[in-house]
C-alpha cells in the first residue's frame, strides 16, 4: 500500500515529486469525498482538467452511477483488508467525452488516515469498441457474473457477484445448494 512521506500533506508538492516527473496519467482517488487529491500532468490531459487544482475542483460523484460507485467502495475495503490491487478496463467521461483506459488501482493512505486509491493509467487503444462495451456492460449490470478457474480460484466478479459473495475465498462448490448440482455442471 502506497502511503505519502511522512510529516507531507497530500497537497504538498513535494510528496509527489516522483509521480509529477511519470509521463503514465497517476492520479489519488479520495473515495470517501469523490474528488482526486493529486494528479500528474498526464493525470490532467486525460481528465480534460485544465491544471491539478481544476481537477482537484471536480466533485466525480456527479453523475456517477451507484453501480460504480459501489465498485469504488468495494475496492476500497479490500485495499482495507489486504494489500490489493486491481487492474480493470474503465471508461471515463471526463467533460462528457469518453477515454477508455486500463487503469491499475492500489490503496494509498491519505495523511488524515482514510484509505484512498491511487490510480495508473494506460491508454486502452487496442481493444475493439465490441470488447470495451462488453467490459462496461459488466460493471453495470445488476446480473452476477463470476469467472472461476479449474481450481476454483477466482479470478473476476464483477460488481453484483461481489454484493452477493462477499467472501474472497469461497469455492466452486459453495455457490451451489447440492454437490450434486456442482457436479453436473463440472462434467457438463
Amino acid at each position: 500500500m502506497a502511503s505519502i512521506a511522512p510529516n507531507h500533506k497530500a497537497s504538498d508538492p513535494d510528496s509527489f515529486l516522483f509521480a509529477r516527473r511519470l509521463k503514465a496519467p497517476i492520479w489519488v482517488y479520495d473515495t470517501d469525498r469523490k474528488r482526486v487529491v493529486f494528479a500528474n500532468k498526464a493525470a490532467c490531459e486525460v481528465w480534460g482538467a485544465t491544471c491539478e487544482d481544476n481537477l482537484r475542483q471536480r466533485d466525480l460523484s456527479i453523475g456517477m452511477s451507484r453501480t460504480v460507485e459501489e465498485r469504488l467502495l468495494q475496492y476500497q475495503a479490500d485495499f482495507l483488508r489486504r494489500d490489493a490491487t486491481f487492474s480493470e478496463t474503465w471508461t471515463l467521461y471526463p467533460n462528457g467525452a469518453p477515454v477508455t483506459l486500463d487503469v491499475t488501482y492500489s490503496g494509498f493512505k491519505l495523511p488524515d488516515g482514510r484509505m484512498a486509491m491511487l490510480c495508473e493509467a494506460h491508454r486502452n487503444s487496442d481493444q475493439p469498441t465490441d470488447t470495451l462495451r462488453s467490459t462496461d456492460a459488466l460493471l453495470h449490470t445488476d446480473v452476477a457474473v463470476l469467472l472461476l478457474s479449474e481450481t476454483n480460484e477466482i479470478l473476476y466478479q464483477n460488481p453484483a457477484a461481489r454484493k452477493i459473495f462477499e467472501q474472497d475465498d469461497l469455492g466452486l462448490q459453495q455457490l451451489f445448494t447440492t454437490f450434486e448440482e456442482c457436479t453436473r455442471l463440472l462434467k457438463d
